[in-house]
């Protein structure tokens, strides 16, 4: 039967991969070789007007190895192969040309775009594929395809002088193009209302409330507050914070998170990760005891299997232990009663933004998006510019319900100078008394 070009592709990448494996195998304790062919294509419109297409072609090996008591790691251009020689000596590799990754369905990939009346919208659409093989001094040999297209809204309204922003993205592959929640007028309609709504709100300054965060949200909440310490190399570095963690006792009973490579569509999801190793879920909170994930680097001290959760952006850089998607398990508190406001009224968080949490001290301060107040006689107040702050362990230690439906959403998480994709899934929670602003 003969090969389709991208079944040639793999077979390509696997073999090359085993190839210098078995060559760097004979000099070193471990060796790893992730090789990769893939492709993005970038586009951008504003206000309806096509901006921008960049195409980044990504093509290289990238090697590791343990040798002598240390790790070393080195990626190569497919032309620059022979320098493998230089690196670890008496390693002959020889310089490859590798296939091409282009394909019809990227370059003709139909973009729908959407123009906005009262302001400014910008649209974003992203599409990967991507091709890798790897394998490894323990008899590991994996290649896999896969394809993700990603599109966003960013909306700017201006109101008396001050600009308003709102967002909303879409994650899927390219048979899904066709979903009505995929397209550019849904997404740019979406963003439009929430940057309205930000127009709307008024100051609130310093608050302490009841918070409760939307489906998907909490999973966003607690991918940062937990997801990030409980990677096995900051799990490692047995910070006050993350040994407070470990040690159990922290964390109430009613809360269960999974990191599960295996949801469909989830923006996180892989058969096998970056080392090869299979993907599968793994309870990092059940029972109030929390467990690390890993990659085969972080878990070589403690003689313990990889989770199969050494993820990279791409070939230039190791595999280190990250998030795939972050599932809260549900509860069993409906979502009505999750909502119900207390006499001092209750912030309502749609999203999670940007912020920073300190490794060393579990201290935080994260934007909260898409919010509104929910007073006491029901009547919704919009907010904007929402900060969260407070201590992590005293955050988790003041959640009161989890509801029993979720919903996913998509984000790109950086760590160490690597960006990657990673889900979220969860029901509606609620926190009491949390520390918040809002301009």
């Amino acid at each position: 039967m003969k090969l389709s070009k991208q079944d040639e592709a793999t077979l390509f990448l696997q073999e090359l991969a085993l190839h210098v494996v078995g060559i760097l195998g004979r000099k070193v304790e471990y060796a790893q070789v992730f090789a990769e062919s893939s492709l993005e294509v970038r586009r951008e419109a504003v206000n309806g007007v096509h901006r921008a297409t960049m195409v980044e072609p990504r093509q290289g090996i990238g090697c590791l190895v343990y040798q002598a008591g240390s790790w070393r790691y080195r990626s190569f251009r497919p032309g620059a192969l022979d320098e493998i020689g230089g690196w670890v000596s008496g390693c002959d590799v020889k310089s490859r040309t590798f296939p091409t990754v282009m394909r019809t369905q990227v370059n003709a990939l139909p973009v729908e775009f959407q123009s906005h009346p009262d302001g400014q919208a910008r649209f974003f659409e992203n599409h990967v594929l991507r091709n890798f093989a790897v394998a490894d001094s323990w008899n590991t040999s994996v290649a896999h395809t896969d394809e993700t297209v990603r599109r966003r809204s960013e909306v700017r309204h201006q109101r008396e002088g001050r600009w308003y922003r709102g967002l909303s993205r879409w994650l899927g592959s390219p048979d899904r193009l066709s979903s009505p929640a995929a397209g550019a007028a849904e997404l740019v309609q979406t963003a439009r209302e929430r940057a309205l709504a930000a127009a709307r709100a008024r100051s609130w300054g310093r608050q302490c409330s009841t918070v409760v965060f939307e489906k998907s949200a909490g999973a966003g909440l607690l991918h940062e507050l937990l997801g990030h310490a409980l990677e096995g190399d900051n799990a490692a570095m047995e910070s006050p914070y993350t040994r407070q963690l470990l040690k159990g006792e922290t964390i109430p009973q009613i809360l269960t998170v999974r990191d599960d490579p295996s949801i469909l569509n989830g923006y996180g999801s892989y058969r096998f990760d970056d080392e090869g190793q299979a993907g599968k879920g793994h309870y990092m909170v059940a029972a109030g005891e929390c467990s690390p994930l890993s990659s085969i680097r972080s878990s070589w001290a403690t003689e313990r299997p990889s989770t199969g959760n050494g993820r990279r952006q791409d070939y230039r850089y190791p595999a280190i232990p990250r998030a795939s998607n972050t599932v809260v398990e549900a509860g069993g508190e409906g979502d009505e009663s999750i909502l119900t406001p207390d006499r001092q009224g209750t912030l309502v968080v749609g999203c999670l933004g940007a912020g920073e949490i300190n490794m060393a001290t579990g201290e935080f301060v994260f934007s909260a998006l898409d919010s509104y107040f929910l007073t006491a006689d029901g009547e919704r107040e919009p907010v904007r510019d929402a900060s969260l702050v407070g201590n992590a362990i005293q955050v988790l230690q003041k959640l009161e319900a989890v509801g029993r439906e979720a919903a996913t959403e998509n984000i790109t998480c950086g760590k160490q100078g690597q960006y990657i994709g990673v889900g979220l899934s969860s029901p509606r929670m609620r926190f009491a008394k949390l520390d918040w602003t809002a301009a």
